[in-house]
């Protein structure tokens, strides 16, 4: 049971997911005969600019409303807020009223049709409970009849047509297991990649420069299924499994899309508490490495710095240094960590007792300063980042150890 205004056809404008060969529009001249497809190629140009826009650099999302809430408590009725959306399309989808399904009745109807089909047929539960996501996509609706003149090859003898295209939505419920099929087209470059770069720039390293290359790879393709999901749930039904009785908690789905002026306020204030701390200082030491270096008695771990730091405040802070083991989790050195600095070069060495560098271990060595007490120069710059931490492998490199990026970090994408 779906909830739209009109029983509209699917978009027609062919697929969206890949790049278009590109965008023609029309040429006037003094003369020109235009004809209907002379406006549809007007009107479709537009369209596919803006879409187009959307598409690329917003992605797909609810821009504002269409949160999904029980209606009222202990019934099976859900409410959709009215609000607005961008599908995988970049096609808005505005819903101008809030909406309400009847999970009971949905059901009711979802399961005569398939029992009509198939007496066999059973729901595709999980005990009583059978797992549903709302979801929303696109429609355009044909509306606003006129006269025109009646075409003689036509069936049509009433010499009328639609004179307006409506741009409406359909709202309905999907099991799960289909709703997976349409999931929002993923981030470009995709979130894996992205994590691999930022792994391979902790502690040190140029993001921007990373995430550029991944740009100039290509074009990610969309795989655009048509719908929307906002939201899912769980329906329990009763014991003879023919009706819904009661709904479990909401859980949202898609991706929120902030608006510019969003943007720019959470990171002005972001920005203002770097500030607050000068973190944003021209000038300010930064943390441009990681290294190993072995001897006797001790290992030490030099945190090489791109300027020098006052040794007070950096000794004061907080260091950590941890091994992964995969049954117990991270373990901590018997001893106790030896934290020095040295000014020329500018680094903060970090010894821990002898043997507890192995070939392929994995370790995480953060730094914590306090609040209060940053690690600053001598003109107060605060070092960057302001809680540097690391994670890396130990490698046997010709008989000797050497550190190497944690294995997230080293992966090809």
């Amino acid at each position: 049971m779906s909830a739209y205004t009109h029983d509209c056809p699917p978009d027609d404008c062919g697929p969206c997911g890949t790049l278009p060969p590109g965008f023609v529009r029309l040429r006037y001249f003094y003369g020109k005969r235009l004809g209907v497809v002379d406006f549809i190629d007007e009107q479709r140009y537009h369209a596919g600019k803006l879409r187009f826009h959307n598409q690329r650099l917003h992605g797909a999302g609810v821009l504002c409303g269409l949160g999904a809430a029980l209606f009222a408590p202990g019934e099976t009725v859900l409410r959709i807020g009215k609000g607005a959306a961008i599908d995988a399309c970049g096609r808005e989808i505005v819903v101008g009223y809030d909406q309400c399904i009847d999970v009971d009745a949905w059901y009711a109807r979802w399961r005569d049709e398939r029992l009509a089909d198939d007496p066999s047929w059973t729901p595709p539960v999980d005990g009583d409970l059978l797992r549903l996501c709302v979801a929303l996509r696109f429609r355009e609706c044909p509306a606003g009849v006129e006269p025109a003149p009646r075409d003689p090859c036509a069936c049509d003898a009433t010499g009328s047509d639609y004179g307006r295209v409506r741009e409406e939505f359909e709202l309905d419920l999907l099991v799960h297991d289909q709703a997976a099929g349409h999931l929002a087209p993923p981030l470009a470059p995709p979130r894996g990649d992205l994590d691999l770069a930022l792994g391979r720039a902790i502690g040190g390293g140029d993001l921007s420069a990373r995430v550029r290359e991944l740009l100039l790879a290509g074009c990610a393709d969309a795989e655009p299924g048509g719908w929307l999901i906002l939201a899912c749930f769980a329906a329990e039904l009763d014991a003879d499994r023919e009706r819904v009785v009661a709904l479990s908690e909401i859980e949202p789905v898609a991706a929120a899309l902030y608006s510019s002026a969003l943007i720019s306020e959470l990171l002005a204030r972001e920005m203002a508490a770097g500030l607050e701390a000068g973190a944003w200082a021209a000038g300010a030491p930064q943390v441009s490495g990681l290294e190993l270096a072995p001897g006797t008695p001790d290992d030490q771990l030099r945190i090489t710095l791109t300027g020098p730091v006052v040794e007070p405040t950096a000794l004061a802070a907080a260091y950590e240094l941890r091994q992964l083991d995969p049954a117990a989790g991270w373990q901590a050195p018997a001893g106790a960590l030896a934290v020095g600095y040295s000014a020329s070069p500018p680094a903060i060495t970090v010894a821990v007792a002898s043997g507890f560098f192995a070939p392929g271990g994995l370790y995480r060595l953060s730094v914590a300063p306090a609040p209060a007490e940053p690690i600053v120069d001598p003109e107060m710059r605060p070092l960057l980042p302001l809680r540097p931490s690391f994670h890396f492998r130990v490698v046997d490199d010709g008989g000797a150890l050497a550190l190497a990026p944690a294995p997230y970090a080293e992966a090809t994408p």
